[in-house]
């Protein structure tokens, strides 16, 4: 059943320190959600992570134009790293790729 709740394809990536996407592209389905989180070897890091899927659709795709992402909590605990997430709704199908860098990296 189309558009049924259930039916959206969430994916969870981890980020992990050291990690080399450079040539990495990732290939998304239209309706489909990317939620990044930190893996253990960030936390306690603060990182900015940033993607090249537009914020507003209908600006297009343009494969070297990046956004910053901003980080979400499901936690009232501040400190509390395994709660932080950035999620992405992909409203046009293709590839995407991200990368990440430290706080005043």
């Amino acid at each position: 059943m189309a558009g049924h709740p259930l039916s959206i394809q969430v994916r969870v990536h981890h980020l992990n320190e050291n990690e080399n996407l450079e040539h990495t592209l990732f290939s998304i389905k239209k309706g489909s959600v990317i939620q990044f989180k930190l893996g253990s070897t960030l936390f306690g890091q603060s990182i900015k992570l940033f993607i090249n899927y537009p914020e507003n659709p209908t600006d297009g795709f343009k494969r070297l134009v990046y956004r910053e992402l901003k980080w979400r909590s499901d936690s009232l605990n501040k400190g509390d790293d395994t709660a932080l997430h950035c999620d992405v709704t992909f409203e046009l199908a293709g590839s995407f790729h991200y990368f990440f860098i430290p706080e005043g990296g």
